[in-house]
């Protein structure tokens, strides 16, 4: 059985191995309240065992998921009690079973999409190759590290929570989508459609924060025994972007991106 637990970045899977309409896109997925995973009717060979369950998080007023707080000089773990015994029934499932994530993961784009009155520019350690732009302010990528941090915390607490509950179930957290070419976003800009007339951020720099996002969230879960599922290397055009094809927008793939993800999720059986 495979289980889904995510948010927007979770549809395109859904499109793509539902045997009927799912009934959710990126539309409306946000108006999902149910408490409990619910079953998915899956197309044949789509998806090891062709059996699928799945929870939208959304409107069910569990913000935040889960965080870390400071009690008597101590870091300590904290989650929703709605996230907590929606995982409950997943404690007692048979060896085999996998939860794949999708929770979070448009911080980076958020922070980074629009071009900034200052147009700045880092070098990220390891992509030397994706180079500066010209004219742009330098700034260190610590400082960049510094600002993607706070939004990449609720995914590693959430993570955190459900390896917890779940010590010995297989865990998978499928990384968002690369970002889209300036095209494509102008085309369906999404919710950042009232402000683009500030640009948007040359796909170089949108590129590096991508990367660097991906890396905070493995680095620190690397000692927890949670798999990180990139992005398939078939849906990266020659740039470094999303392909068009595959792309619903400005920060979202497509079902034929979910079909990429689908046989990815295949090969890890």
């Amino acid at each position: 059985m495979i289980y889904l637990i995510g948010m927007s970045h979770m549809v395109s899977l859904l499109h793509a191995v539902s045997a009927a309409d799912a009934g959710v896109g990126l539309h409306n997925w946000d108006h999902q309240a149910a408490e409990h995973f619910f079953p998915v009717s899956v197309q044949p060979g789509m998806l090891p065992g062709d059996a699928l369950k799945a929870l939208i998080i959304s409107s069910q007023n569990w913000t935040p998921l889960a965080k870390y707080s400071e009690q008597g000089g101590q870091r300590v773990l904290w989650a929703h009690e709605g996230f907590i015994q929606a995982l409950r029934p997943l404690q007692e499932k048979p060896e085999g079973d996998t939860l794949v994530s999708f929770l979070h993961g448009n911080g980076h784009a958020a922070i980074s999409l629009l071009q900034h009155p200052a147009p700045f520019d880092f070098v990220l350690p390891g992509h030397e190759d994706l180079g500066m732009q010209p004219g742009f302010q330098p700034v260190s990528h610590q400082l960049i590290r510094k600002q993607i941090m706070p939004y990449q915390v609720t995914t590693i607490a959430a993570l955190s929570m459900m390896r917890m509950l779940l010590p010995g179930m297989r865990m998978v957290h499928v990384l968002p989508p690369p970002p889209s070419s300036e095209q494509q976003i102008r085309s369906k800009p999404e919710l950042f459609a009232s402000r683009m007339e500030s640009g948007v951020t040359p796909l170089s720099i949108r590129i590096k924060y991508y990367l660097l996002a991906n890396r905070l969230l493995r680095e620190a879960m690397q000692s927890h025994g949670v798999d990180m599922l990139e992005a398939p290397p078939e849906s990266l055009a020659a740039d470094g972007s999303l392909r068009d094809e595959l792309s619903a927008g400005a920060t979202h793939g497509n079902q034929a991106y979910g079909a990429l993800l689908a046989a990815q999720l295949r090969a890890l059986s």
